[in-house]
């Protein structure tokens, strides 16, 4: 097994924290919309969420984690509900079309959520050289 592939204790560990995390993601994706990345605070973060600091950052590591992983998480739900309908759907241009309007309802739905991601946008510009 490479360095790089995930043991079973490791998937125990992502499941336990993606249900841990996914309350902290709600109420991050709500303080990121309203404060912006720089100005919101973990400690406020974990505060809102009722959870210690420590399990904000055992469960994403970093501030920049937990920005990044608000949009991967609505992506992520909103694929495994698009695979669901895709099996039942004919045809690769209705498939395609179905997939981007889906995708575009993620954002149009939750306006945080697209404040999220260009907030993400944002900070990636402003570090890559």
């Amino acid at each position: 097994m490479s360095s790089k592939e995930e043991t079973p204790r490791d998937n125990k560990k992502i499941h336990k924290n993606r249900i841990k995390g996914l309350p902290i993601l709600k109420t991050a994706e709500s303080i990121f919309a309203e404060k912006g990345f720089y100005e919101a605070i973990i400690a406020d973060i974990a505060r809102e969420a009722h959870v210690s600091e420590a399990t904000m950052y055992e469960c994403f590591g970093s501030k920049k984690d937990l920005l990044f992983s608000i949009p991967a998480e609505a992506i992520s739900q909103s694929h495994q509900k698009s695979k669901e309908i895709l099996e039942y759907l004919v045809g690769s241009a209705h498939k395609l079309s179905t997939l981007i309007c889906r995708h575009l309802r993620i954002y149009m739905d939750n306006p945080d959520c697209a404040n999220v991601f260009s907030l993400k946008i944002e900070h990636i510009q402003k570090t890559t050289p």
